[in-house]
C-alpha cells in the first residue's frame, strides 16, 4: 500500500513539474512570414540555391529555417554557395531530422513567401536577425539581412541587400523585395 502511494505521489510530482516547465517556456505565439521575388535574368541561369537562418540580435547563429536541397545535401562543401550561411552553421553536425525539416526544393523565378511558426521553431519573444542568402553563379551571392522583433505586435522589416563578393553584371536584382513580417496568432 505504501509503495502504491509513493508511486502515485511521484507521478503527480512529475506531472506538476512538466506542466510548470512548459508554462515557463513562452514561445512567441505567431508566424514569421518571409516574402521575396526571384527575377530570372536574361543572360545567365542562376542556381537560386538559398539558405534562410536566424541569428540573435548580437549576431550569434540560432538556427536554419530553410535550405535548398542541393545546398543541404553537399553543395555547402564548395564554399562558394551561400558562404555567409556556411560560416555560421556547422551543417556536417546537424541531425538528419533537422536537415530534413528545413530542406526544400529550389524555388523557381517568381514571387514567393515562406511562413515559419514560432512555436514549432521554439522561438521566444525578442529581436532576431533574419538572413537570406542566394547563390547566383560561381562565386557570386546576394545576402539580405534585417532585424525583426517577434512576440506581441505585428512588425515588418525590409531586409538590406549585400553582394558577395560584388554585384554581378546583369544579376543585380535577381533577388528583390525581401520583406520579413511577424504576425501574432489571431485570438
Amino acid at each position: 500500500m505504501l509503495k502504491r502511494f509513493f508511486i502515485i505521489v511521484c507521478f503527480a510530482w512529475l506531472v506538476l513539474f512538466l506542466v510548470s516547465c512548459s508554462e515557463k517556456t513562452n514561445f512567441a505565439k505567431g508566424y514569421i512570414k518571409l516574402g521575396y521575388d526571384f527575377n530570372a535574368p536574361k543572360k545567365m541561369e542562376p542556381s537560386f540555391q538559398t539558405a534562410v537562418w536566424l541569428e540573435n540580435n548580437t549576431g550569434h547563429y540560432i538556427k536554419s529555417l530553410m535550405v535548398t536541397e542541393y545546398l543541404s545535401m553537399g553543395g555547402y562543401h564548395s564554399g562558394l554557395i551561400c558562404p555567409d550561411w556556411i560560416k555560421v552553421v556547422q551543417w556536417d553536425s546537424v541531425s538528419d531530422e533537422e536537415c530534413d525539416a528545413v530542406t526544400t526544393a529550389t524555388p523557381p523565378a517568381g514571387s514567393h513567401y515562406m511562413v515559419f511558426d514560432c512555436v514549432k521553431e521554439k522561438l521566444i519573444p525578442g529581436k532576431y536577425k533574419l538572413c537570406m542568402q542566394t547563390h547566383i553563379e560561381g562565386k557570386y551571392n546576394i545576402l539580405f539581412c534585417g532585424l525583426i522583433e517577434i512576440g506581441k505586435d505585428t512588425t515588418k522589416t525590409v531586409l538590406q541587400k549585400t553582394y558577395f563578393p560584388a554585384p554581378l553584371a546583369g544579376a543585380e536584382n535577381i533577388l528583390d523585395n525581401v520583406i520579413v513580417t511577424y504576425l501574432p496568432y489571431k485570438e
